[in-house]
Parts: C-alpha cells; structure tokens; sequence
C-alpha cells in the first residue's frame, strides 16, 4: 500500500476546506482509501488494464472518480427550480410574469418543506396539483448534486495527488532505466 499524505499549508486556499488526508493506494485489490476530516471514501476492484493501478489512477477525470466515490445526494433547489422554469416555458401556456409567480412559491415551498413535513418531491407534487399545472414526471424533477466536502476531496486528489502520483511513476521508471545499465 502506497500512502500518500495531504496536509496543505495555512496559507493554502484550500486549507480551511480539508486540514489533512491520507490517500491509501493498494496494489494489490487495485483500490483507492481515502481518509480525511472531509469523510472516508473507498473504491476498487476496477479493470484497470494494462498499465497499472498507479496508472489508472493518473487518467482518472473529476466526474468519473466523483461518481465512484460518492452518491449524488443533495438536493439542488437552483437546478430543480431552473428545470420547473423552463418546462414552464416550453409549455407556452403561461406569461413571463407568470412563470416567475409560479417558481417564486416553488422556491416558498421548496424552502419549508421540511418544517412541513414533505419531501422535495412531495412539495413538487402539491406546488403542480396546487395550481393545477398538470406536469408529469416530477420524480425526475427534482435535482441532486454531489456533497461538497465528496466535490473537494476529489478536487484534492486531482490537483494535489495526481502530480504526485505522476511523480512516484517517473522516479520508478528513472530506477528501472538505471538498474538496467
């Protein structure tokens, strides 16, 4: 197991985001650990071909190690309220004014929802039945994001352990070249 440790300085940007964090990378099971006070999150057994896991692990992409990593669990009222406006207006039926009406006590509902007791699709459902809109398919309604302290550790891993691991690689190689000599 390779670890490589994240601890950034008091005058990093980040600091304040993610104080530390250990980046375990077992070659054997080819899996990622990742411990940190942004959360603990683990991943493997990938295919990772023929390059290796270290290897793998370079090419990786933000959106690909975020949904391997973790579950698109928060609820996104800006991107389910953009969603509702635009329906709106597709649908041709109501003015501008309107719309803006509409998603304004969208967003009241949305906001309480909680303190009464709905779901975010619960108040999506009775926002609809309310004002008699007649939209179908409000499940897929409502939006989700990743959680941001999930969207850090990743960007962490992207922008400070990659190079790192890109690092190991080359002094390996530069090993390998000399030992052949």
């Amino acid at each position: 197991i390779l670890r490589i440790k994240y601890r950034p300085e008091p005058n990093d940007e980040c600091y304040t985001a993610c104080l530390w964090a250990n980046f375990d990378l077992d070659m054997t099971t080819d899996t990622l650990t990742i411990t940190s006070d942004c959360g603990t999150f683990s991943y493997g057994y990938w295919d990772v071909g023929p390059g290796g896991f270290l290897r793998f692990l370079c090419g990786l992409d933000e959106d690909y190690l975020l949904g391997k990593l973790a579950k698109e669990s928060e609820f996104d009222l800006d991107a389910t309220l953009d969603g509702m406006k635009e329906s709106l207006e597709e649908a041709d039926e109501y003015s501008a004014g309107k719309i803006k009406r509409l998603i304004q006590d969208l967003r009241k509902k949305m906001e309480y929802r909680d303190e009464n007791g709905q779901s975010e699709y619960g108040a999506l459902v009775e926002w609809n039945d309310e004002y008699d809109l007649g939209m179908c398919d409000l499940f897929d309604a409502v939006y989700y994001d990743y959680p941001a302290y999930a969207k850090r550790i990743v960007r962490i891993f992207i922008d400070q352990i990659q190079p790192k691991i890109r690092e190991i690689m080359k002094a390996g190689e530069l090993l390998e070249t000399r030992e052949q000599l």
